[in-house]
């Protein structure tokens, strides 16, 4: 009975090491990645180019998440821990080129290999934790790994604000590379290849080649409502990034916001992605995948327009990004679980596709979103996105259909 209950302890701390190790990496890309949106002015000051300029590197930046599947294809090939490792370091190369090359190419070309090895990166995790976890807690092993994003902007966001007004702007860059730097050397103590598998792994990663043929072949990825879930990814995606984009120079240009006070505000905003989160646990499957997703893009086209509206005050005006956060990430999230039922025997075709269409939706808003705010203050990024969440509604209600009807042409 004793050497029954030491094998269960060895097996809990291995499970626990290999999602514990995983939330880590999330929590510094993550944190990575967002602190870009509320520090933008504070970005752009520092590389010596415009607001505007800088959301478009941003935009530039984002559409390398067009590549993760071929990054994803090779994992599968190779061994997901090897790249995970890789795309570790890569992040933190590209970090500490961003913030400390005094030339200007080579600080571009940090920014675009952070967003190459970022985007490369979460699936590659997805597709690790898939494959090392058993089958009854995988989901749930996969679903602590996404709290990542919201813990990202609870503690990584606003200890940036911190951070920047207490020492300079790239600090955080270099604390987030030796963070990346060091995980990447402990996730060697991680379970590597698994035996037997040879030189492919399942994964949530596919090669373009592959996505795009299984989508041809496979009747759900085929269908109307298969069809439509893809354009949708591209209007969530761009409905939220469209003003992400903007608010840090919104509240800088009419509030005077310190680079702590970004922070702040970053922090509420991450609460507000937990709670989106945590409601989509809570109802989703209650109300159904194609109810919630009708519902939080309703709700999200009335939040993004109270939004100008609250923009009285700083207090008025961070109310309303926590809720306009809230119901698009309750939104996303629902829109994801919905996708993964539309080809259930393809879903990694169907998620690849699925991600690589959010991710033009997102580059869009690099460009859109600070163009538009300067020609028109808030209002202008809150009226496109609005425009794009109704549409959302408009096609759900057309188009889309439940798992069980969602193989009809």
């Amino acid at each position: 009975m004793k050497t029954t209950q030491d094998s269960h302890a060895a097996s809990q701390v291995s499970i626990g090491r290999i999602v514990a190790l995983p939330l880590m990496a999330r929590i510094l890309t993550d944190t990575g990645f967002q602190i870009l949106f509320p520090f933008i002015s504070i970005w752009a000051q520092g590389l010596g180019v415009t607001t505007l300029q800088m959301g478009r590197l941003i935009g530039f930046r984002n559409l390398t998440g067009l590549a993760a599947p071929i990054w994803g294809t090779l994992a599968d090939r190779y061994g997901y821990r090897r790249f995970l490792q890789a795309e570790l370091l890569f992040i933190a190369i590209g970090q500490l080129l961003l913030a400390y090359s005094t030339v200007r190419s080579t600080q571009i070309a940090g920014l675009m290999l952070t967003g190459v090895a970022t985007f490369a990166l979460i699936p590659t995790l997805q597709a690790y934790i898939s494959t090392r976890l058993p089958y009854e807690i995988r989901g749930r092993g996969m679903g602590i790994m996404e709290y990542g994003w919201a813990l990202a902007g609870i503690l990584g966001v606003f200890s940036t604000g911190w951070i920047i007004e207490r020492i300079n702007w790239q600090a955080p860059f270099l604390l987030l590379a030796l963070g990346m730097i060091a995980l990447s050397f402990v996730f060697r103590t991680l379970p590597g290849r698994t035996s037997g598998t040879g030189r492919s792994q399942p994964g949530v990663s596919t090669s373009w080649l592959y996505a795009f043929r299984q989508w041809l072949m496979d009747a759900g990825i085929g269908s109307t409502s298969a069809r439509t879930t893809l354009f949708m990814g591209t209007l969530i995606s761009y409905g939220l990034m469209n003003t992400v984009f903007v608010y840090g120079i919104w509240l800088s240009a009419e509030y005077d916001t310190s680079a702590t006070t970004l922070g702040t505000v970053a922090l509420a905003m991450g609460f507000a992605d937990l709670g989106g989160s945590v409601m989509v646990t809570f109802f989703t499957d209650r109300i159904g995948k194609k109810r919630s997703v009708l519902l939080g893009s309703l709700l999200a086209c009335v939040a993004l327009m109270v939004l100008p509206v609250l923009n009285i005050s700083l207090t008025a005006s961070v109310i309303g990004l926590m809720l306009m956060r809230f119901m698009l990430e309750f939104t996303l999230i629902s829109f994801f679980v919905f996708a993964s039922e539309q080809a259930p025997g393809s879903r990694g075709a169907m998620l690849s596709l699925t991600g690589a269409f959010s991710f033009g939706g997102g580059s869009l808003a690099g460009f859109t979103g600070p163009w538009l705010y300067e020609r028109m203050g808030i209002l202008g990024p809150c009226v496109t996105s609005t425009v794009g969440m109704a549409l959302v509604v408009l096609l759900g209600l057309l188009f889309l259909r439940e798992a069980d009807t969602a193989r009809r042409p």
